[in-house]
């Protein structure tokens, strides 16, 4: 099974963005050794126009899936399955709540990362990432 390890904001070298966002997070994809290190953004916000999400540090599960408007990427879970994932911040769009749900791990762009709360991959790598990643495949998301 895949292993995930994002490190928050501890890339050495990160990427900022023209919007502020930044892939300043480093992304370690392991099955049975390392297939690949990239950087990620893990506190989508630019698009919110109600503040940055970036989700609990923590172990999840992830699925590959065909998202209909984002192609191939993850979903993720929480150990048991649900789509309600604890956050750092408190969520105005779940009721100031320190919840989310819908978060994916998917493409982001170059002006801004093209998410509203979820874990996105600089463009560059993305598709790298995902040739690792057969639909319904399932991984282990691992947050610190």
């Amino acid at each position: 099974m895949k292993k995930l390890t994002v490190r928050s904001h501890e890339a050495d070298a990160p990427i900022i963005l023209p919007s502020g966002d930044a892939y300043d997070s480093l992304a370690i994809l392991e099955d049975e050794g390392i297939l690949m290190i990239t950087l990620m953004n893990v506190d989508s916000g630019v698009l919110r126009k109600d503040g940055k999400i970036e989700i609990a540090n923590g172990t999840y599960q992830i699925i590959c899936e065909n998202h209909q408007r984002l192609g191939k990427c993850l979903r993720v879970l929480t150990q048991k399955g649900s789509g309600i994932i604890p956050t750092i911040q408190e969520n105005p769009r779940h009721k100031n709540k320190k919840i989310a749900s819908g978060i994916l791990i998917h493409k982001g762009g170059l002006r801004t990362d093209n998410s509203e709360g979820c874990l996105t991959i600089h463009p560059k790598d993305y598709d790298k990432f995902m040739f690792c990643w057969n639909i319904g495949e399932k991984g282990v998301l691992i947050k610190s």
